[in-house]
């Protein structure tokens, strides 16, 4: 019984850190623990998977959607008007990069993505 239950839990947090993610989005900074979470659990991801990761094609998608958010702001970054806020603003962008990879990653299972749905509708 406790295995199963484990065995539940191993495939259904992926799901949670997502989905807290998405809950706690209009309170503030309230969504930045879990998306921190998440994004540790990207790079552990990507390190126990760097082998397969090449033909990996949501993990090239979720890289191409990241370049197409992050590179414009590094690309208007030296002509801003305050560039401390600027650069800084730079580098912070960077933590979803790990968090895309993450939710690319560990959510790769169609058994999953039903209760995905259910949560963020409701």
């Amino acid at each position: 019984m406790a295995s199963q239950a484990l065995s539940r839990w191993n495939s259904a947090w992926p799901a949670s850190i997502v989905l807290a993610v998405l809950a706690l989005l209009p309170i503030g900074s309230s969504a930045e623990a879990p998306l921190a979470i998440g994004a540790v659990a990207g790079l552990v991801l990507v390190w126990r998977h760097r082998a397969n990761l090449s033909g990996d094609r949501a993990v090239a998608l979720a890289a191409i959607v990241f370049a197409c958010y992050w590179l414009p702001t590094l690309v208007s970054a030296p002509a801003a008007i305050a560039p401390a806020k600027t650069w800084m603003t730079v580098f912070t962008l960077l933590r979803f990069l790990p968090f895309a990879l993450f939710s690319a990653i560990a959510l790769r299972d169609a058994a999953i993505w039903p209760r995905i749905v259910a949560g963020s509708a409701a």
